[in-house]
């Protein structure tokens, strides 16, 4: 019973961070159905288990798991396998992703992201960053290589990057073939008109197509818009004869004012598809009322329409994803930048100390359902600790520190492991010996120092294992002040070894009894921030 309930301890834990109790009951029972009238004594083992292993290190727990359960991770990896694609063939896949240059990409971005580029890359295809700029009242030089970055950073690597932007020419020629087929027209109405007509299903007189001779206006600035002709009367309101170019008379960062008239969303990324031979889409099903007037584009311009799969949106557990109130939390100095901490952005959890594969392996797990996921940030950490664990050597942190003084303390050598995974990493030896002043978080009666000895009274108390509290410590002398900045934006300040003067901006450590941190900087203070525990 007892290997039983351990197994599936470990397994959760490792999964989510710390292990629920009621899920690991609810796994034994199904595996062990006879137990149950050994209820009582099942959920008294399995609190006492859990207890136990949350002692444990990561690397320990999953040794351990290992060797009751060798294959779980083999198991593991065969069910999260991303399911085939509809209709691919080896060689001739063609996907991508289209970043709008106008914001920073956020996890619900690097899930679509990720989900096309693997695909890509499982069916040996070809894998496109296209940028969709073709609103250039929305779009921004700066964004262009934000994007290109923070998809780096996740590991992607596209055969091309391309814009729309570039196309112009090609999408007008498309527009004087669709006016003269009469599958277009230029519509002189006002948008209130244009809307009440749409809601009402009502034709308006431009539809005979008397206003074509304008599109050469339109092209120069004028205030018109061409509509693909399609019903009316459609029940899916997208239908009834869409916008296809509108004038957008701002500067574009690419093309500056060549252009006046741009493509609309819907119109611009069917045309693209099929510019660019894309086999298959997957997207959120946010988009999914587009398809049908997206196909039904596609066709009357000449091109074949892409295998389209939509995926249900991925969000975090008290985190806001709404990309406009971030950015008015942005802007108006509220949060502290793009990467502030409380922002699900790339740039947010790259700064954190998050590894881009841990992100990866998070946002696949949520794979191509189309139901929207919330998921805590339990899951997604227990992840990033698999990747952290090993490189992140330890520390002393002491976080509010409180002086005290110990006296009586023999010649005393005190050896810190810097990991205890990987002894050949070595350890801080420290010399303690009569009376030494150390930072602690607590004041108490009687404590150990953590791997050092026994305190009572302020007076040395042996080195022998002892019931009572074990502490944090740095002590005068080897300490240096720092401050961490938590997931919240707050500030914790306090005091660590002087070993972290030898470290680099970027090395990740664990301040033990504290969290995982990543060095932030070392001029002007010391500065972590923290990724979790």
């Amino acid at each position: 019973m007892d290997k039983t309930i351990l197994k599936y301890a470990l397994k959760n834990a490792l999964d989510y961070g710390k292990a629920n109790e009621r899920a690991v009951i609810a796994k034994v029972m199904g595996e062990h159905p006879e137990w149950r009238k050994n209820a009582k004594e099942i959920v008294k083992r399995t609190k006492e288990i859990i207890e136990e292993i949350d002692a444990w290190d990561d690397d320990k727990k999953r040794k351990k798991l290992l060797e009751l359960w060798p294959d779980v991770f083999e198991e593991k990896e065969k069910k999260e396998e991303l399911p085939e694609l509809p209709g691919a063939v080896k060689g001739n896949v063609v996907m991508m992703f289209p970043p709008e240059p106008s914001k920073y990409p956020h996890i619900g971005h690097a899930k679509a992201a990720l989900l096309n580029y693997v695909y890509a890359r499982k069916y040996n295809g070809t894998f496109i960053l296209r940028f969709e700029d073709s609103n250039p009242a929305k779009v921004e030089e700066q964004y262009y290589k934000i994007q290109e970055e923070d998809y780096k950073w996740l590991g992607m690597e596209w055969d091309k990057v391309d814009y729309i932007s570039d196309h112009m020419d090609t999408f007008y020629s498309i527009v004087e073939r669709l006016l003269a087929e009469k599958k277009a027209y230029v519509c002189t109405c006002e948008k209130e008109k244009i809307r009440r007509d749409r809601t009402e299903k009502k034709a308006c007189e431009c539809r005979d197509g008397r206003n074509n001779r304008l599109w050469e206006e339109i092209k120069k600035g004028a205030g018109y818009v061409v509509r693909m002709k399609i019903d009316m009367t459609h029940k899916n309101a997208a239908m009834r004869d869409p916008t296809i170019m509108r004038v957008v008379d701002k500067e574009h960062p690419r093309t500056g004012n060549k252009y006046k008239a741009w493509p609309t969303y819907e119109f611009a990324t069917s045309v693209m598809d099929g510019i660019e031979g894309i086999t298959h889409r997957i997207r959120s099903k946010e988009f999914e009322t587009k398809n049908e007037v997206q196909a039904f584009m596609r066709t009357a311009c000449g091109f074949h329409n892409p295998v389209i799969i939509s995926i249900g949106r991925l969000n975090l557990e008290g985190i806001e994803a709404a990309g406009r109130k971030n950015r008015e939390l942005v802007e108006s100095g509220k949060y502290m930048g793009w990467d502030d901490p409380r922002l699900p952005t790339l740039r947010s959890f790259k700064r954190r100390g998050f590894k881009p594969e841990a992100i990866k392996e998070f946002v696949l797990r949520s794979g191509i359902s189309k139901a929207d996921s919330t998921l805590p940030m339990s899951v997604l950490e227990s992840i990033n600790r698999k990747y952290i664990e090993p490189e992140a050597n330890r520390l002393f942190f002491v976080p509010d520190p409180k002086k005290i003084v110990v006296e009586g303390i023999p010649k005393t050598v005190v050896r810190l492991k810097n990991h205890p995974s990987f002894p050949e990493r070595g350890f801080r030896e420290y010399v303690l010996e009569g009376t030494v002043t150390f930072y602690v978080p607590e004041v108490l009666n009687e404590f150990r120092l953590k791997d050092a000895f026994n305190v009572k009274d302020g007076q040395y108390n042996g080195e022998e294992l002892m019931d009572i509290p074990k502490i944090q410590w740095v002590h005068e002398g080897n300490h240096v002040e720092c401050s961490v900045v938590m997931p919240d934006a707050s500030i914790v300040s306090g005091v660590i070894e002087k070993a972290i003067l030898d470290a680099k901006v970027g090395q990740r450590f664990q301040l033990e009894r504290f969290g995982y941190v990543i060095l932030d900087s070392l001029k002007d203070g010391i500065s972590f921030w923290y990724t979790h525990k």
